[in-house]
């Protein structure tokens, strides 16, 4: 509760240096719901100057065992992202060792933050799906964001006059056979997004999205039938 407190309060910069020594003290508590909050909380309230005091600290919990702490920090790391661009910039190394975690959250948030990091390299982001796309990613929810950055990669070469055989369709195809629900909806829906996208590349997101329709879950089959939906008003009207 008191961490919650100080960040909707937003110290002014007289009361700041206090909060934050308080913080920072938290930050290498032995309990690790505390360094998790601490790093939360201090990242929403300091400035430039006091962020590369904490930056090594921030570096070390971005790698912790706990995925609490290390997810913490690359939360953090994304909302530093849009105040402290050039500091988070530095972290690479690291974020690019969680996106390798066992964590599935941790994997998840790594993988936003690296891509938020590299996203006006178009050269750059094409490499990061290049090499997720052959299987490193284990995470349902990061399977889902790598699923978005591949069409971004697509539609970016198409509309740079790269046409041809696409280099990532063969990954979404293959996501459509994946265990998670959750993967095989957001492949099928972006297969479905495809521009210029042909009947034999529909064809199997076609196939999954009717299977979809007599699902016991209705969260799925309202999904289906709105992709459905779409593919109907594109290819169809």
């Amino acid at each position: 509760m008191v961490y919650l407190i100080i960040k909707e309060l937003s110290p002014s910069s007289d009361e700041v240096i206090i909060v934050t020594s308080s913080l920072m003290k938290d930050m290498n508590s032995k309990i690790d719901m505390y360094r998790a909050n601490a790093i939360r909380v201090l990242c929403r309230i300091i400035d430039g100057t006091l962020l590369t005091q904490i930056e090594r600290y921030l570096k070390q919990a971005i790698v912790d065992k706990n995925p609490v702490v290390s997810s913490a920090a690359l939360v953090s790391g994304l909302h530093l992202l849009k105040t402290n661009p050039e500091i988070v910039k530095r972290w690479s190394n690291e974020v690019q060792e969680g996106v390798q975690s066992r964590s599935a959250l941790v994997q998840f948030h790594a993988l936003a933050l690296l891509h938020q990091i590299r996203q006006n390299d178009r050269l750059a982001v094409s490499k990061l799906v290049g090499s997720l796309t052959r299987g490193s990613v284990r995470s349902p929810l990061a399977q889902c964001l790598l699923i978005r950055y591949t069409s971004q990669v697509i539609r970016d070469m198409s509309n740079h006059g790269q046409s041809g055989e696409r280099p990532f369709y063969e990954f979404l195809e293959s996501c459509l056979r994946h265990k998670a629900e959750m993967v095989i909806l957001e492949a099928a829906r972006a297969i479905t997004e495809l521009d210029g996208v042909t009947s034999r590349e529909l064809t199997p997101a076609i196939t999954v999205l009717q299977l979809f329709l007599s699902s016991p879950r209705p969260v799925l089959r309202f999904a289906a039938v709105r992709t459905l939906n779409k593919v109907n008003n594109t290819f169809l009207c």
